[in-house]
């Protein structure tokens, strides 16, 4: 310790139930500020008497709600932090990094959408105009092609509780698709432009909406008796011929593409991104807008950080800048923005998604790049992919959630990643 070092008050904390590793809890020490993770954790294994080498455990430090990747002096800086005040230090595991497992060719143009089913498959939309199931292990289980005037499927959702897969295309219709063999039981054509997302708002009814390159949000609702669709059961056999569905009604206020269409937990609200640099939230009951968020750049992508809308909540968002910004839903003005990545890709970041580990959040971007972050540090990315697809390929998907915790991207190479 040098003669001059300025000495800062930290207070540990942890939430670790493991009682061996809570030692240092509530313990209070003068350290110096030049202390970064790998001396806070030599302290913590000394305060937890953790003993042996072999022993010795590895803690990540979350300081002030920021997950420590810097010195206490620099990070007390960036948070105007008054020296007047005791630093909370609290100790945690470290999230073990994901494992790139699997890489298998798809087809042999760009892979453009992704969507998880509840067998724990995946529905694969591609530019040639074809969706492809796949298992959990990536295996090839069927595919169609559409109607050759179709050139890109562009957007998928998966009814999982009428086994149908809707398919988005660049040419502004919704193909629904038996999930069993992929045969098509109906089309619609909704709008001029591309459809870039599909988000199911109620099931049962058929009710979705559909972001669409002309800045419009169409939503669908089925048009079969009323009678059959308050019953509660499945409509017989001989109606499931068809999918019978038109345009109930559009929303509209976006000036430009809207790239990515989410709901909330309930479905009572819809999230949208667009290129014209703003996110809006949506009241799909009364079909009105609730409020629009500034994104600063164009937004590619959005993702809700926590399960509801209806508490405090915080939204990732992703744009062409190659930066992701946290955005606070309960504020409609600039400081609706409580967290940037800065220079996140070294590109347009094509896709955000809240990955279910602690504080996880998973990009990818036209750099090629894969990344999953901790919300709580801004700068240093936990697990980097780099050539996620390829030398100069990019990274157009990312799809979440299966039942081993893992995670798959597709890109402009064809292939499909998977990470575990």
């Amino acid at each position: 310790m040098g003669a001059h070092s300025i000495m800062v008050d930290i207070e540990f904390r942890t939430r670790i139930d493991e009682d061996r590793l809570r030692g240092a809890h509530g313990v209070r020490i003068s350290v110096p500020e030049t202390l970064g993770r790998k001396g806070l954790c030599e302290l913590v294994n000394e305060l937890v008497t953790v003993d042996e080498v072999k022993d010795r455990v590895t803690f990540d430090f979350v300081v002030e709600g920021r997950l420590l990747r810097t010195t206490l002096q620099k990070l007390c800086q960036r948070i105007d932090w008054s020296r007047e005040r005791v630093l909370l230090v609290e100790y945690i595991l470290p999230t073990p990094p994901p494992s790139s497992r699997d890489v298998q060719q798809i087809c042999s143009d760009w892979i453009s959408s992704l969507d998880l089913t509840s067998s724990n498959g995946w529905m694969v939309g591609c530019y040639d105009g074809g969706v492809r199931a796949v298992s959990t292990d990536l295996g090839a289980i069927c595919e169609v092609l559409l109607p050759s005037a179709v050139k890109d499927v562009k957007a998928l959702a998966t009814n999982d509780g009428e086994h149908y897969t809707i398919a988005g295309t660049a040419k502004g219709e919704l193909y629904f698709l038996a999930q069993e063999g992929l045969g098509i039981v109906d089309h619609i054509s909704i709008d001029e432009g591309s459809i870039n997302s599909i988000a199911l708002i109620d099931v049962p009814t058929w009710k979705l909406a559909c972001g669409t390159w002309s800045g419009n949000i169409r939503v669908v609702e089925r048009t079969a008796d009323q009678d059959d669709l308050n019953s509660g059961t499945k409509l017989k056999r001989k109606k499931l011929q068809r999918i019978a569905t038109d345009v109930a009604f559009s929303l509209e206020g976006h000036s430009s593409c809207v790239t990515r269409l989410v709901t909330s937990s309930s479905n009572a609200r819809l999230i949208s991104s667009s290129w014209d640099s703003s996110v809006r939230l949506w009241d799909t009951e009364m079909s009105k807008l609730i409020s629009a968020l500034p994104t600063l750049k164009p937004a590619t992508d959005v993702s809700v950080v926590e399960p509801s809308l209806e508490q405090h909540t915080t939204m990732a968002t992703s744009c062409t800048d190659g930066c992701i910004r946290l955005l606070d839903p309960r504020s409609s003005s600039s400081a609706s923005i409580v967290g940037t990545f800065v220079g996140a890709h070294q590109a347009s970041v094509s896709r955000v998604l809240w990955y279910p580990t602690t504080m996880g959040l998973l990009s990818g971007g036209l750099d090629g790049v894969v990344h999953l972050w901790d919300i709580r540090s801004t700068t240093v990315p936990l697990f980097s992919q780099k050539e996620a697809h390829g030398s100069g390929g990019k990274v157009l998907c990312i799809a979440g959630g299966d039942s081993q915790g893992g995670f798959i991207s597709g890109g402009s190479d064809g292939r499909l990643r998977r990470f575990t």
